[in-house]
């Protein structure tokens, strides 16, 4: 299988004008007995040196050198070639900074390799470079920019790297292609990326394939702001600062009602450092401030301390929520209270419920709703009233209910207790008489004063 490979990169090596054919090798045994075999390659004119195979490595580190004599000359050894490595039970391998291309196959099926270190220079890692390292956990990538990653079977430069969980960044790194790390989708779950580079990294959202969430993110103290403030980021997991050992301090962001709002986030800082924080309500509710009085958003605070800050989101006077009904709405009418409800409600059973009774009243919900619309007036059979809201009385007299001290004009309406509007006039006088239809309990309503319960007797 391995010579079949061989075969088909040599065509594509020699139709892409890179020439090593027959060309003078050298083997390198390492300090720990470790073999490998250069040969020297031409590519646009340059010849350079070439890691062909690896024997005598399982179990062992490898440290692959920046440069071989070959045939009496020194050359760079710019080429991790192709299934150098090839199934081998080689442990660890660093790679020099002198390297600029890891080609197909180079660790396939490397299934003892547990760490890997790429060196600055490199810029090309072909697919399959690392196909099926089902123990590599950590990948070390040091290479300033990976512009390119040579497609071979679609397969990806990572497949079936099931292990992987920390990918470290190094201080000179300033980018990557996006295709290189997009195969640990489905396979590996990370659980730390490190990053020492003194700037943002740009990424996508399926730049280590999608899925990926939950992984601690460690940046340098000067940027903890600007990964904080980038979407795709945040959306991989929770970022904190690496402040090189000083003393640190952790600032807590939250919102005081996740539904209405989100803020963020959870850092850590050195020294007396500045952070800025958003807070970001969702659509139909408002901000209005910071739980320690600030009211800025975006705001920047000074960190010297443990702290926490907390977003303060609210529903505007007025507003109504119009969404689905998830749990049951209950009104319940104690002792005969009347609720007349004009309009359908509909509410967003979470939060805060406005309905229109007449006037807004507002209820904090969760599961269930219970409105209490005021309390009752009885007016007993001798007549004695009670003030319903002044200066309006009602009170039985002559067969009559009197109510007194109606504005001119105002509706008055009297309701059995199932709610259905029994006599409807206006007040058109100091005193205004309603004729009763008998002994009973009803309802009365006069002008936009709540419905009171009257009990009247003959």
């Amino acid at each position: 299988m391995k010579q079949k490979f061989f075969i088909a990169v040599a065509l594509m090596l020699a139709a892409s004008g890179i020439g090593r054919a027959q060309n003078p090798t050298t083997t390198v045994t390492l300090g720990n007995g470790a073999q490998l075999t250069f040969s020297t390659w031409t590519y646009q004119g340059v010849t350079n040196a070439c890691l062909d195979d690896a024997t005598n490595v399982d179990g062992k580190t490898v440290v692959i050198p920046s440069q071989v004599e070959i045939a009496g000359t020194t050359y760079d050894v710019t080429m991790v070639g192709p299934y150098s490595f090839y199934s081998s039970g080689v442990a660890e391998v660093v790679i020099p900074d002198e390297t600029t291309d890891i080609y197909f196959g180079a660790f396939d099926g490397c299934s003892s390799l547990t760490t890997v270190t790429v060196g600055r220079g490199v810029t090309n890692i072909a697919e399959t470079a690392f196909n099926d390292c089902s123990s590599l956990s950590t990948f070390n990538l040091n290479a300033v920019n990976v512009t390119d990653v040579d497609e071979f079977d679609g397969s990806g430069v990572f497949g079936g790297c099931i292990a992987l969980a920390t990918i470290n960044f190094g201080a000179d790194v300033v980018g990557f292609s996006s295709d290189l790390f997009f195969s640990l989708n489905g396979t590996a779950s990370l659980s730390a990326i490190n990053i020492a580079a003194d700037r943002l990294l740009p990424i996508t959202s399926s730049t280590f394939g999608y899925g990926q969430s939950g992984v601690s993110i460690t940046v340098p103290c000067s940027q903890l702001a600007a990964y904080q403030n980038n979407t795709t980021w945040r959306a991989l997991g929770s970022i904190t600062a690496d402040c090189g050992g000083a003393t640190s301090h952790t600032l807590t962001v939250a919102a005081n009602d996740a539904t209405m709002g989100s803020a963020w986030g959870t850092c850590t800082f050195s020294g007396d450092t500045t952070a800025t924080i958003y807070a970001t309500p969702v659509s139909g509710y408002g901000f209005s401030g910071w739980s320690d009085g600030g009211s800025d958003n975006p705001r920047t605070i000074t960190v010297n301390t443990d702290s926490t800050v907390t977003a303060l989101f609210f529903l505007p006077s007025g507003t109504v929520c119009d969404s689905t009904v998830f749990d049951t709405l209950r009104v319940d009418v104690y002792d005969t209270t009347f609720v007349e409800l004009y309009d359908t409600v509909q509410t967003q059973m979470y939060d805060t419920l406005t309905v229109s009774v007449y006037d807004t009243v507002y209820v904090t919900i969760y599961d269930t709703v219970h409105i209490t619309i005021y309390d009752t007036v009885r007016v007993d059979p001798e007549g004695i009233a009670l003030t319903m809201q002044d200066p309006v009385k009602v009170y039985v007299g002559e067969g009559q209910l009197v109510v007194e001290g109606a504005a001119m004009g105002a509706a008055i309406s009297l309701y059995d207790l199932q709610g259905r509007k029994l006599v409807e006039t206006r007040a058109n006088d100091e005193r205004t008489l309603l004729n009763l239809p008998a002994t009973g309990a009803y309802l009365l309503r006069v002008g936009q004063h709540p419905a009171k319960k009257v009990v009247v007797a003959r």
